[in-house]
């Protein structure tokens, strides 16, 4: 197992995040993370106390200081839109757009929201008449299986 150290930043009570945590702990020897319930919670101070080497943002409120940023080698978001929609509520914006395609999207962190350089990105239609609820679920379920891939990749590489 690599001794690589994580920080990992997930929604509180949200099945995903949750496994995505695990999937990090079978990958990697020290994991910490760091819950956010709503968008008005304060940021805890005392995460600016660690480094490491990667950072994994996974449908967390959080904006991320540029101090934390420094002290870790990688910070990747999976961010649940597509590229030309950056942050919260942008499937919103699609659907009132009339997107065909929608899709979710991995990015290096920057002192910008949702603008670092892509990673990867995976799209996906969205159907005539199909609902809101409906197509977040499908935007869930790619962003997960988008971010596994990375942190797999990632996992691959460093060893």
């Amino acid at each position: 197992m690599k001794n690589k150290k994580v920080l990992f930043f997930g929604r509180y009570d949200e099945t995903k995040s949750k496994l995505l945590f695990e999937v990090l702990k079978k990958k990697f020897r020290f994991v910490k993370a760091v819950w956010s319930k709503n968008q008005n919670q304060r940021f805890p101070k005392k995460i600016l106390e660690y480094k490491g080497d990667y950072i994994f943002c996974y449908r967390s409120y959080y904006i991320l200081s540029d101090k934390l940023l420094k002290q870790y080698k990688y910070a990747i978001n999976f961010h649940p839109g597509s590229p030309a929609y950056r942050g919260i509520g942008c499937l919103n914006f699609a659907v009132l757009n009339g997107e065909k395609k929608y899709g979710v999207t991995a990015h290096i962190i920057n002192k910008k929201v949702d603008n670092g350089k892509i990673i990867l990105t995976k799209n996906f239609s969205i159907k005539k008449m199909e609902s809101l609820s409906s197509i977040l679920r499908k935007t869930n379920i790619f962003n997960f299986h988008l971010a596994k891939k990375i942190i797999g990749l990632i996992y691959d590489d460093e060893n």
